[in-house]
């Protein structure tokens, strides 16, 4: 049976994993990020240009992070 510490370094294996990945993939599609992965919605000029790897608009990302924050309680 998995104690404690090692279902928290799954976890976190995992968390880093997906984020790499997302990185990486933001970081391949940087020039095609103009709508939200999410939504839909047009992600705006000055967010692309702030923040150009972002794949969310500013309100679903806020969404997931909260959502995160949430889960990490």
């Amino acid at each position: 049976m998995a104690d404690e510490a090692d279902v928290a370094s799954e976890i976190a294996d995992h968390w880093v994993s997906m984020r790499v990945g997302g990185l990486l993939q933001s970081v391949n599609t940087v020039s095609d990020n103009t709508h939200c992965e999410d939504c839909g919605d047009e992600i705006p000029a000055a967010r692309r240009k702030a923040a150009p790897w972002a794949t969310l608009c500013l309100t679903c990302q806020e969404t997931q992070e909260k959502a995160s924050m949430q889960y990490r309680r």
